[in-house]
């Protein structure tokens, strides 16, 4: 996925009614739940029925379309350390590069030591850097 020029105006749109407003973040919901279904006599919007306060259309933001963004920001490198901090150690490979140990027992320990090692003082932080220089994102509120 590549943002287009149209995404960009649309979120910069939001951004901007979100700081003329009083509001402290940006309304966010599933665009593809908005819909509606009929069942019986009733109608429900899986995206606004169910909501406590009703979304504000000028700040609202796809949440998959973020989901979306900070993949494309964070997903070669949570990739490419998952397969080093992870894939790596718990795949050994012996001289003609096949697998030669695999250990079922490791695999919790390798994936929790990766996330406090790597994912959390590093790629996680790195995101949020990004997040709060680049002005596209700089949304008024601390991402830390």
């Amino acid at each position: 996925m590549s943002w287009t020029f149209q995404d960009i105006r649309k979120f910069q749109y939001s951004k901007k009614n979100v700081l003329a407003s009083d509001e402290t973040e940006m309304d966010t919901f599933h665009k593809k739940d908005d819909i509606d279904i009929t069942v019986g006599e009733k109608s429900y919007n899986l995206a606004r029925s169910f909501r406590t306060s009703t979304i504000n259309e000028l700040t609202v933001i796809d949440f998959e379309e973020m989901f979306d963004i900070l993949w494309l920001m964070l997903g070669d490198n949570l990739i490419k350390s998952f397969e080093v901090n992870v894939c790596g150690i718990l795949i050994e490979s012996d001289g003609n590069g096949i697998p030669s140990t695999f250990r079922q027992e490791n695999i919790d320990p390798l994936i929790n030591k990766w996330w406090y090692d790597n994912v959390s003082t590093e790629i996680i932080p790195n995101l949020i850097k990004k997040l709060k220089e680049n002005p596209l994102f700089n949304i008024r509120f601390s991402l830390a």
